[in-house]
């Protein structure tokens, strides 16, 4: 071997320095994926909520820090992160971490709206060097691999340690509901159940697993979101394929369906309201479809329209700088504890150019929503939109996998031109 075949030892440390990065950036993100959703306290009906610090909090502060580290040092490193920061998406996420720590000056609870806004820059820093360092396509299997485990983690609670796995949920004057938790909140087991769909029928897990396989997942998550009665998250996960895979309504088999039971459908509704009256069929199955057997309950969204009026009252109170992020539980304390929509949390939190930052970002969702060819970030960002009209859906203190993968799908779009203007070669190549 001749001299000059050897590589030099800046070289070496080049490739060890990038490897280190590469891995110590998989390694941080999945965890938070895993573990940010974990809430045990979460998964009992309590009269009251407290915001302090225990092991769960300990352990999601220390990846806080990492993720922190491991995304500014790419920030620093590679000229493409900064690039990505550049664009729509991380300009807004920029402003986003601005408002979060002004808000922190003057919140109702300063430790804990600092810790909030620390972990959002955080988590974007790391997103954005992942999608540099590691590459789209890797984090996409990463991330599914996470809501697969924590899916199969739903499951086996479920059924093994009902104590831990299952919710049980006061309906009224109706029996107790048990619901399907995922060491956290029915909702939030839905949510991330109907991302695990998302992602499977994404085609990330096509590459290796063949597709009666593939879809056998997607059954199992689908499974998983009807256990967890969460309704939001089955609208949701409905609207999101149905915009994601639209292709599908165009072929020739499903349009020759679809108008043979919209002829059906037609002659059905007439006869319905010949013989019984439409009205009293539709408040029937308003009935039937609550947890209480109360129409009001669905014409109310759940009691969140007295929710919304509340929030926006308190935020017409505070319009500049809201109340510090993380504050929710404080000031909702008697109306469900959150906004429970996904403009309204960022406007009570960080005020309303928190709200109206956000709104921008979720149009830029819509946008690739309606036009990106690709199934995953169109799916998760008609997801994140059409779950956040009655959910907060996003933006807990400790980003999990919801709000991760928000990032990662908002980003998305943008690397191939952060990489091209930085005009250099993806460090994951060399990895």
């Amino acid at each position: 071997m001749s001299v000059c075949s050897i590589p030099s030892r800046s070289t070496i440390e080049k490739v060890c320095e990038i490897d280190i990065l590469f891995w110590g950036v998989r390694i941080v993100l999945f965890a938070a994926i895993l573990g940010n959703a974990i809430d045990i306290e979460a998964t009992h009906v309590t009269d009251g909520i407290k915001i302090g610090i225990n092991f769960q909090a300990i352990a999601k502060a220390g990846l806080v820090v990492t993720a922190g580290i491991l995304g500014f040092y790419g920030w620093l490193r590679f000229g493409a992160v900064r690039v990505l920061q550049q664009t729509t998406i991380g300009i807004l996420a920029t402003i986003l971490a601005i408002l979060y720590f002004l808000a922190a000056g003057t919140s109702i609870d300063r430790s804990v709206s600092l810790v909030n806004a620390i972990a959002f820059s955080s988590y974007v820093l790391l997103t954005t060097t992942a999608l540099i360092v590691v590459g789209v396509e890797r984090i996409a299997r990463d991330i599914w691999l996470a809501l697969f485990l924590l899916v199969c983690v739903a499951w086996f609670c479920y059924i093994a340690v009902p104590s831990v796995g299952v919710y049980v949920e006061p309906a009224g004057a109706q029996d107790d509901i048990p619901r399907m938790t995922m060491l956290a909140h029915p909702n939030t087991a839905g949510r991330l159940a109907s991302l695990f769909v998302v992602f499977t029928l994404g085609g990330i897990s096509s590459r290796k697993i063949p597709w009666w396989l593939r879809l056998g997942f997607a059954l199992l998550g689908i499974a998983t979101v009807y256990a967890s009665l969460s309704r939001t998250a089955m609208i949701a996960l409905v609207a999101s394929l149905s915009v994601s895979h639209v292709r599908w309504f165009f072929h020739r088999t499903v349009l020759k369906f679809l108008l043979a039971m919209s002829v059906i459908g037609a002659f059905v509704l007439l006869y319905i309201d010949n013989r019984y009256g439409t009205d009293r069929i539709l408040n029937k199955i308003l009935v039937s479809s609550s947890k209480t057997k109360d129409a009001e309950e669905i014409t109310s969204a759940t009691g969140r329209t007295d929710i919304w009026a509340y929030s926006w009252k308190l935020i017409k109170l505070r319009p500049f700088l809201g109340y510090g992020a993380g504050t929710s539980p404080l000031l909702l304390d008697k109306h469900s504890f959150q906004t429970h929509n996904i403009l309204l949390n960022p406007a009570l939190s960080l005020g309303l150019g928190g709200g109206i930052v956000v709104a921008v970002w979720l149009l830029v969702n819509l946008y690739w929503g309606c036009t990106s060819r690709n199934p995953v970030v169109s799916g998760v960002s008609i997801f994140v939109i059409v779950s956040g009209f009655t959910e907060n859906t996003v933006l807990p203190t400790f980003p999990e996998a919801a709000t991760l993968s928000w990032f990662f799908v908002s980003l998305w779009p943008y690397v191939d031109f952060a990489k091209e203007k930085a005009k250099v070669s993806p460090p994951s190549d060399i990895a």
